[in-house]
């Protein structure tokens, strides 16, 4: 594969400008009336490789307010001599300057926010330093977000370019979803189409999606005919589809946007320090509340399809970038004695079958890393492993991290492609 310039990965556009601003009072995306929350929540096909007591929560304590200078002083009993009168009075005198130089300049106790709640049929958890609750306006953004890019929603922008037929459909006025899907087909270019937003007849056929089909190899090979990055396209706000059956899925980048969304929404409302997990998918900033890099733990990829069972494989401490699991532990099923996972290959048309059995990325945003993930579980071990070396130039400092086992060995075995 020949190298890909780092701007492909990490384009130098921002789409929260002012000229795009997402917040906007002329594109309110808290407007409930104009963007209804999904009755149906839109992201099944990820599972949640973070339990809900990842270590990221486990900083139960803010900075201590306890001034070391505020101790009683004590005198020795008795009537000091004159002299000593004198510079016990002269000590005094500094002490209590030094208290009030003290109580002047050193810093108060950041308070921060703790909340969760259910979006996109999955959890989302919020830590961020903040003197009162945000969470109404959080919530308000999320269901807007879901309002914008849910499959499961019939009144979404992306439902009506998924229900359309060929003829260009406008979404120039829906910012989020514009800035998606041009994210989304750099990224299929960057991965030679390992990431597929038109993979959704597929994930459906297979039994992950949001319809369910029929089966048989005659309608996999019809369906075949209308995936693929050929098959529809993105320019100047408009998407056009050659084929009426096309469907997009944002499931496999939209949790990672939406940890962006809320993180880039934070901090145009002043906060500095933050935790924002999504699904699974994480965006942070700053310090934790004990004034620490976040620590943020990595599952050990055992089935269960509860999702209620957590073994940490690593935990790994950060700040200021995005993280996201991807693997096939969580939602599969089995036929005929064969393991059928969610993570649909989208030029087999198959599910992903390989020695991969978790993909975790670390990137300077969440929507990227979620894409990638996913990207390393459809190509494999090697092929990935070749992706890093030859497209993840040093300056992209993105970590991977994948697990992995060799046929016939439950052994479990990592790689990465440099340090945490």
């Amino acid at each position: 594969m020949s190298p890909i310039i780092s701007d492909r990965l990490f384009p130098a556009e921002n789409p929260f400008a002012v000229a795009k601003n997402p917040f906007a009072a002329v594109e309110n995306p808290f407007a409930a009336a104009e963007k209804p929350f999904a009755a149906e929540p839109p992201f099944t096909t990820a599972e949640n490789p973070f339990a809900a007591e990842t270590p990221f929560t486990t900083a139960e304590t803010p900075f201590a307010a306890e001034n070391p200078l505020a101790a009683e002083t004590h005198f020795v009993a008795g009537k000091p001599s004159r002299p000593a009168a004198k510079l016990h009075r002269r000590i005094a005198l500094l002490l209590g300057a030094v208290l009030l130089l003290a109580s002047c300049t050193s810093r108060p106790a950041e308070l921060f926010q703790r909340e969760s709640g259910e979006v996109f049929h999955t959890t989302y958890h919020l830590t961020y330093a903040a003197p009162q609750s945000l969470h109404d306006t959080i919530l308000n953004t999320l269901r807007a977000f879901d309002a914008s890019l849910s499959m499961f929603n019939p009144a979404s922008t992306l439902s009506r370019v998924n229900i359309a037929d060929t003829r260009p459909v406008d979404v120039s006025t829906d910012v989020w979803v514009c800035h998606l899907l041009e994210r989304a087909m750099a990224i299929n270019a960057l991965t030679d189409g390992a990431f597929d937003m038109s993979v959704a007849p597929l994930v459906n056929y297979w039994g992950f999606g949001y319809e369910t089909q029929s089966r048989s190899p005659q309608a996999l090979d019809s369906i075949r005919r209308f995936v693929g990055p050929d098959k529809w396209s993105y320019a100047d706000g408009f998407v056009t589809k050659t084929d009426a059956r096309v469907r997009l899925d944002a499931s496999a980048i939209a949790k990672g946007y939406a940890c962006d969304v809320v993180g880039r929404l934070l901090e145009s409302l002043g906060v500095r320090h933050y935790l924002v997990e999504v699904g699974g998918e994480i965006r942070m900033a700053g310090h934790n509340p004990k004034g620490e890099l976040w620590a943020v733990g990595v599952d050990r990829p055992d089935d269960d399809t509860t999702g209620l069972h957590h073994t940490l494989q690593t935990v790994v401490r950060l700040t200021d970038r995005g993280m996201a699991t991807s693997g096939n532990y969580r939602r599969y099923y089995y036929e005929n004695g064969q393991k059928v996972s969610h993570t649909i290959n989208p030029k087999t048309g198959m599910p992903a079958a390989s020695s991969v059995l978790g993909a975790t990325v670390i990137a300077r945003d969440c929507l990227t890393a979620d894409a990638l993930a996913t990207s390393f579980m459809v190509m494999g071990l090697e092929q990935a492993q070749d992706f890093c070396r030859d497209r993840l130039l040093p300056a992209d400092s993105t970590v991977v991290y994948l697990i992995y086992s060799e046929p016939g060995s439950d052994h479990l075995k990592t790689w990465q492609n440099r340090p945490f």
